[in-house]
């Protein structure tokens, strides 16, 4: 039976610790998301044939995969490019994270991740929708300030329609 509402943003988790990938599932879960868990890359890999995930959440270090290789077969899919992929890794060094970004993940998040910032990096980089991009900036207040006309109409415009209340200025004077 169809209720008339959107599913939900649906998110793979491909973690292969389990108390990890608990965590990660409860807490996107308390926040209205789908999630789909893989312990490994094969598993994820698996996933993917058969589901559209949103988002992909992915341990750095995986037991049967190396990260780029994985990163390069989601990639590698019809539609992979849209997808985000998020690194998370408990290991950080300044290698892994520029190796991490030349390679194509969106982001790199370190372990142990907190609740909150997971749940910011994930909002992140999903497309709001309708009603909750309407909401965005309900009881907010923006002054914009920009010197081209053309610039300041359009950025007002598209502020409003996101729920802000805009004041604009032409210069820092004004």
């Amino acid at each position: 039976m169809r209720t008339g509402r959107p599913a939900p943003p649906t998110i793979l988790v491909v973690e292969d610790n389990a108390i990890t990938r608990k965590l990660v599932r409860t807490t996107l879960e308390a926040e209205g998301y789908a999630v789909l868990e893989a312990p490994d890359g094969l598993t994820a890999l698996s996933l993917l044939d058969t589901e559209n995930p949103d988002l992909v959440l992915q341990d750095f270090r995986l037991p049967d995969i190396d990260a780029f290789d994985l990163l390069a077969k989601i990639r590698a899919r019809k539609g992979g490019n849209e997808i985000p992929v998020l690194a998370i890794s408990g290991y950080q060094s300044k290698i892994e994270e520029a190796r991490a970004a030349a390679v194509g993940f969106d982001d790199f998040l370190l372990k142990p991740v907190e609740p909150s910032r997971l749940v910011l990096a994930v909002r992140a980089y999903l497309p709001r929708k309708g009603a909750e991009l309407r909401a965005l900036g309900t009881g907010r207040c923006v002054l914009l300030v920009d010197d081209d006309p053309v610039q300041l109409k359009l950025g007002a415009v598209i502020l409003r329609g996101l729920g802000f209340g805009v004041e604009t200025a032409a210069s820092a004077e004004e």
